[in-house]
């Protein structure tokens, strides 16, 4: 997990919020944050900001698509608890072209939740509003990969990958394998570094002083 994110560039802080490490079944894994995958978007250079919200039963939220795209939300009096989440979505402004802007309906993000590897696990149910502020940012993300090169694209292309296996079940068992590899490789040095010392040779005799 950390040379996956080694290999990212995104650093495992917890004020950061980039990524964390999440236990699926007994296999530890590398689940992406929004904000960490905000970052591997931002790196592209094709865009000057992003911005990720969801929105509650009450809230002002209105937005229109098409050539000259919009979005407004204004935050209302009911409780913001995941009963109440209706839509997530996510807007990303060019630098060049008019906005980026994906919305997503909580039938869809219920279907993006049954899809998951662990839909009741500790992800979905502890940061039930950030897995879903990540939603509509994952489904930007795999267009803007095709707009970019080098080495930023590389790396969108890594975290989506990442992203992707965690919604496939039969990745399990390759975790598993690669984790099984790695405690191997780990077990040989660490035996050979118990293994008793071999017997000294004699101490040879020093000869008087003249």
């Amino acid at each position: 997990s950390i040379l996956t994110l080694a290999s990212l560039d995104l650093p495992l802080t917890q004020s950061l919020g980039y990524a964390a490490l999440i236990p699926y079944g007994n296999v530890c894994t590398v689940s992406l944050m929004y904000q960490g995958l905000g970052e591997l978007m931002m790196r592209t250079g094709t865009i000057g900001s992003i911005q990720t919200g969801v929105v509650y039963k009450g809230d002002s939220f209105k937005y229109e698509l098409g050539s000259d795209p919009w979005l407004k939300y204004s935050r209302g009096d009911e409780l913001a608890t995941d009963a109440n989440l209706t839509h997530s979505w996510c807007i990303a402004h060019n630098l060049h072209g008019p906005k980026s802007i994906e919305v997503m309906e909580r039938s869809e993000l219920d279907k993006v939740r049954k899809a998951s590897k662990m839909p009741q696990g500790p992800a979905w149910k502890g940061w039930f509003s950030q897995m879903t502020r990540k939603a509509p940012m994952r489904r930007m993300a795999k267009y803007m990969q095709t707009a970019v090169g080098g080495m930023a694209q590389s790396t969108l292309s890594m975290g989506l990958d990442l992203e992707n296996s965690q919604y496939d079940i039969g990745r399990m068992d390759h975790y598993k394998q690669i984790r099984q590899d790695n405690s191997d490789e780990l077990k040989a040095p660490a035996a050979a570094s118990l293994a008793p010392p071999e017997a000294l040779p004699p101490p040879t005799e020093i000869p008087p002083p003249t």
